[in-house]
């Protein structure tokens, strides 16, 4: 005999699609991703696939700068000690350019002079940033990559001094004489003069690679809400949906009950 089930609640067709979503909504908010899958979005993850190679770029380009700007201040720190150095130099000169001195005293300056003119040697030569010299201008032109591609726009260049003594003119710095002493004066002027102009230009360099810096770290910033936005799961949005698709699928298991319920009491009352 056969039971007709017209009058009794429906069993839904969709169940086993509803089941796949409620799956899916549930990994989604597990893993923190939207798309389980390249089927998803496969525009959302083509773009979200190129915006994470560009963010690997820029964040390179971004390392860049910080040690560049590492570089910069190892060096100003080396031209900051030069210029101490020299002004005490020119103390020094200014004592001994005047005749009441006796010999053992211009001997003494003379002694300290020598000291201050290695000293500046020394700085010159072991002022360096892993390796590279900074301050003797061996290195020649450093070249900074602070963008992503190959052009002008992307790098900055600076041309390492030379701040030695003998670059400086203090090689032959003496104070044997008044005469020397004054010469000495107007050398170390002359010195101080070349080394404000260095530390002008490594400031403006500085400077330069602060502003590609906060820039990169910009778009650095901009390009991973991007991917956010392409990827993450909208934890709001999937929980709501979550809260519909368990109630429509606590829904479809109470009809599919009650029809199932509903036959056996048929049965059983034609049994």
């Amino acid at each position: 005999m056969a039971i007709s089930t017209e009058g009794l609640p429906p069993i839904p067709k969709n169940t086993l699609s509803a089941r796949s979503e409620l799956l899916k909504t549930i990994n989604e908010i597990s893993s923190g991703e939207r798309n389980q899958s390249a089927a998803d979005d496969p525009a959302g993850i083509a773009i979200a696939t190129e915006l994470v190679a560009e963010v690997a770029s820029v964040n390179a380009a971004r390392q860049n700068t910080v040690g560049a700007i590492s570089a910069i201040r190892v060096a100003g720190g080396g031209l900051n000690s030069s210029s101490d150095s020299l002004l005490r130099l020119r103390d020094l000169a200014l004592s001994a350019a005047s005749s009441t001195l006796d010999d053992t005293a211009r001997n003494a300056i003379q002694t300290e002079v020598n000291n201050i003119i290695g000293f500046v040697d020394q700085v010159a030569e072991t002022t360096e940033f892993n390796g590279t010299p900074l301050l003797n201008g061996d290195a020649g032109d450093l070249l900074f990559q602070v963008g992503v591609n190959a052009d002008a726009d992307s790098q900055i260049t600076l041309e390492t001094p030379d701040v030695s003594a003998e670059a400086l003119g203090l090689s032959d710095a003496s104070v044997a004489t008044v005469e020397d002493a004054q010469e000495l004066i107007q050398t170390v002027d002359s010195a101080l003069e070349q080394l404000g102009e260095v530390k002008a230009d490594i400031g403006a360099t500085e400077v330069q690679l602060t502003t590609a810096h906060d820039r990169a770290s910009g778009e650095l910033i901009s390009k991973q809400n991007a991917i956010s936005n392409l990827r993450d799961t909208d934890l709001a949005s999937a929980s709501t949906g979550l809260a519909q698709e368990l109630v429509l699928a606590q829904a479809q298991v109470s009809m599919r009950a009650q029809s199932n319920a509903s036959a056996s009491v048929t049965l059983k009352l034609l049994g």
